[in-house]
Formats: C-alpha cells, structure tokens, sequence
C-alpha cells in the first residue's frame, strides 16, 4: 500500500467516525449543520508528503503527496471536494520529466458513512503566482486505475521550476475542471502542513520540503 493510498483511508475513516458520532449525537438538522461546520473547519491543506520513487533499486523520481478538502463554489454550489494526489519529477532514461496526479472525490454530507463519490477531472495543471501554467507543455495523460483521477504527463520545464519556486513561497497551486466545463478550480496547497486536527487546526513543519529537496539534489546527482 503506498502512502497515497494510507492517506486516503486514514482521512477517509477518520472522517467517517466524526460524521457518525455527529448523526448518533444529533438530529438530522443539526447532523447537517455540524458536518458542513466540521468540513468547513477542515477545509484546505490537510497534508503534504515527501516520498521518492524508486525503480529496480535505483533513485528514479520525487514526489509530493497532498490530500485536500475544498468547498466548490463553480461547480456544486459550495459542496465539498476531497482532492488528492501527487506531482512529480521523474527521470525517463536520460531526461527528466514531470507527471501531475489529481483525484477528485465528491463528499455527501447527508451521508452518514460520509460517501464519497469519485468525480475525474478531464484538465489539470499547475499555475504559479504570475499566473502561468504548465499546460502548454502537457505530453499524455495516460488512464488512471484509482477512481476520479486524472494523471498528467509534462515536460519538465516549467513544471520543476514551478516547484521549486513553490518550495521558496510555501504555495504550490494545482487547478482541475470538473464535469468536462470550461471552468478550473483551483487548489492553493500549503507545503508546511504535516497533518490537521478535527478542529481544523494545521500541524505545520519544514521537514517535508527539507526532504524533497535533498530528494532532488540526488536526484540530478544520478546524471553524474
């Protein structure tokens, strides 16, 4: 099981406990109110990871995890999304390139079991602060056996460069359509957050973007 994965079930069933004790406690009024105050508490970053690739023992990529609750104002008027997934840089023989990983899942708050209903986006990209994107620079976007994921295939300019200047700013912004629409959403990641607690409050360190940066240096030391 790789750590997306535990990440999605970890989030998954502990939300699921909280909206159950929330129904079993209260009525159904109040157990609608209470999940959408709980969700809206949690709403943002909810965790980024560091985790390089290996492939046959050998350094091959590095990737950041994120997991995300986002309340959707354009297309679900204001229902909440849990996003997840991954970007990036991966060596592909003698050059590199760059993959974006995004899994969209609709969350139904009238659900006791808190269901969670996977809805792909058909774009995905990142965007920087000057409001540029790598879209311009997509190679594939390969199907997906995880439900509501798109996977992206890019080159590795701008995107790395976009990552790195992400690691400096603390932010690094992920934008996907939804229902195949013309709109993006976007997902402003905060990259200090380790985990968040039921009251919302972020648990914040460094550790993770120290990790994925030493990930990187021996990353290109493998071209030596």
């Amino acid at each position: 099981m790789n750590a997306e994965t535990k990440c999605y079930r970890k989030l998954t069933s502990s939300f699921a406990l909280a909206v159950g004790l929330v129904y079993v406690t209260s009525s159904f009024s109040q157990a609608d109110s209470a999940v959408d105050q709980a969700l809206s508490a949690m709403a943002g970053t909810l965790d980024v990871q560091s985790q390089p690739y290996l492939h046959k023992g050998q350094l091959s990529g590095c990737t950041l995890i994120f997991d995300a609750i986002l309340q959707d104002w354009s297309y679900r008027q204001g229902g909440f999304l849990k996003i997840s997934g991954n970007v990036g840089i991966m060596r592909a023989g003698n050059k590199l390139g760059a993959n974006l990983k995004v899994v969209v899942l609709e969350i139904d708050p009238n659900d006791p079991t808190l269901g969670l209903k996977p809805s792909a986006p058909s774009r995905a990209y990142l965007v920087d602060d000057d409001l540029k994107t790598n879209l311009a620079t997509l190679r594939g976007t390969p199907a997906s056996d995880t439900p509501g994921a798109l996977f992206s295939i890019f080159e590795v300019s701008p995107t790395l460069d976009m990552v790195l200047d992400g690691l400096r700013a603390n932010k690094l912004t992920v934008a996907f359509n939804s229902k195949g629409g013309d709109t993006d959403i976007q997902l402003p990641l905060q990259l200090d957050v380790q985990e968040v607690k039921q009251s919302g409050e972020r648990v914040r360190s460094n550790k993770m973007k120290s990790d994925f940066a030493n990930c990187l240096t021996a990353l290109g030391n493998t071209f030596k």
